[in-house]
């Protein structure tokens, strides 16, 4: 198949760009060019190795059937034509070479115009690429516009500087933002394969969100008995069926959490690359299955089945291990921290408590799940005879009042009395790790709430013989709550 085309070099600081611009119908181009796409029903696993190899090859979004179908329904009306070109190149994968020749009259007087030879066939390694355009050529190919000519725009080589894989993908990021939006996910893991938006390395944090998506991507890749591999989600289809419910995360909420947590710190361990990191994470992570307890397995809160295992709890494990990761470096031994951790020898599972996690309450519990993981995990120990369920639903927690300078802790069920002047100051203090929220009201009723007023600091005025009554509400993980009172009490 030869086009006829118009040639313009483009001057830019990065070399000289040669554009063809031409005609060619729908039919005809489809036989002879290919999107770069992946599947709809590509594995996660296989994006994520994808994008880790050079050069990139399947990085552009699946046809859209539906949308196919819309656009050659659309231009079967005869009234309707295309007027939009469509963005081609030359498809480095490609066994065939294309030759270009410049026309001229048969006596030495060259014309303007070009001849792109492109062979036909193929299949996947068509010998042209489609960077924009893939839907309007397989929906016009399949009306009765097919044969109509199609204005196109070819990006070659010939008359100028080289093209490689790395510009196609980046012009086609630039393009499709002015059509239909890319997925999030696809958008995040295109931007990182080729270092755009917030991987480009002027961008702030570019380094520690690479290292951090990086870390994503090896664990998506390694294998049994890693938990991760194929858990995590960078194919942007819904209907792709998950590998496991436990520690499942999407590419840019674990990125996210990654760097949060270990390469967005001031300071990480040397030795911790985002291969390691990844190896380490995986290896916190499978620890877990081999000191649980083998009793009651599926109603396990952290790793039962998926009536039981609670994201909040995987959560908070997660990032307790990738604490201690950031802190202490990689370890050597993940089963043994657990085991001094006391994860070996309490049950885990909270199916009989009556937890809520809606609204706030998932908030709180997010809260209170990671900072008691955190906290034993960084420690590597428990308490005596407590358990890190026990502790996060409530057990040991303590919320200090400072009444006039002079700490009070408050637990479940105390009631202690503090005597003042005619005036008391009165501000929140420290909480304990299992305290996700507070609140202060004046009395059992609740009928007064002061806790904004305590947080900063408030003064309470009492009579000679008066008394302030101040119940204290600790909210723990799934809305699970404990009382304690204080009571001001002027002389």
């Amino acid at each position: 198949m030869k086009i006829r085309c118009l040639r313009q070099i483009i001057q830019s600081p990065l070399g000289s760009r040669a554009m063809y611009i031409g005609f060619e119908t729908a039919d005809n181009l489809r036989k002879v060019a290919t999107a770069p796409s992946f599947r709809d029903n590509t594995p996660h696993e296989e994006i994520s190795r994808n994008i880790q190899n050079k050069p990139v090859r399947a990085w552009q979004r699946p046809l859209d059937t539906g949308r196919e179908t819309r656009i050659a329904n659309l231009f079967n009306n005869t009234g309707e034509f295309m007027p939009n070109p469509v963005l081609l190149c030359a498809n480095p994968f490609s066994a065939a070479s294309l030759n270009v020749e410049q026309e001229d009259l048969g006596n030495g007087v060259q014309l303007e115009t070009f001849l792109v030879d492109v062979p036909e066939g193929g299949g996947a390694r068509r010998p042209l690429w489609i960077l924009d355009g893939q839907h309007r050529i397989a929906g016009l190919s399949k009306s009765k516009q097919k044969s109509d000519p199609v204005p196109l725009v070819i990006l070659l080589d010939y008359g100028g500087s080289p093209y490689t894989p790395d510009i196609f993908a980046k012009i086609f990021a630039q393009v499709t933002t002015s059509a239909v939006q890319l997925d999030p996910l696809h958008d995040a893991w295109l931007s990182y394969a080729f270092s755009l938006n917030d991987f480009a390395p002027s961008a702030k944090a570019s380094s520690a969100k690479r290292d951090s998506f990086e870390t994503s991507a090896i664990l998506c890749r390694l294998t049994a008995p890693s938990r991760f591999w194929d858990n995590v989600v960078f194919n942007p289809n819904p209907s792709l069926s998950a590998r496991s419910h436990l520690f499942r995360y999407d590419c840019i909420e674990l990125t996210d959490l990654i760097q949060r947590t270990i390469f967005g710190k001031s300071s990480v361990p040397s030795a911790l690359t985002p291969k390691v990191a990844a190896e380490q994470i995986a290896a916190a992570v499978d620890a877990l299955f081999t000191v649980m307890p083998s009793s009651g397995r599926k109603a396990n809160s952290l790793i039962g089945d998926i009536d039981h295992a609670q994201r909040y709890m995987q959560l908070g494990y997660l990032l307790g291990a990738m604490a201690v990761l950031q802190v202490s470096g990689p370890q050597s031994d993940w089963i043994q921290l657990l085991r001094d951790c006391g994860f070996d020898r309490k049950k885990w599972d909270l199916s009989q408590q009556i937890l809520d996690f809606s609204g706030t309450a998932g908030t709180t519990s997010k809260r209170v799940a990671t900072k008691v993981f955190r906290s034993v995990m960084l420690s590597r120990g428990m308490p005596t005879g407590s358990s890190v369920p026990s502790i996060m639903l409530g057990e040991r927690a303590e919320q200090t009042l400072i009444i006039d300078g002079t700490p009070y802790v408050v637990k479940n069920g105390t009631n202690t009395r503090v005597d003042v002047g005619s005036s008391a100051h009165v501000r929140l203090g420290r909480s304990s790790d299992n305290v996700g929220k507070v609140a202060v009201t004046r009395n059992a009723s609740q009928v007064s709430d002061v806790t904004a007023r305590v947080r900063k600091g408030a003064d309470f005025s009492l009579p000679t013989g008066g008394e302030v009554a101040m119940q204290v509400e600790m909210i723990h993980y799934g809305d699970v709550r404990s009382y304690g009172q204080v009571r001001l009490h002027r002389a």
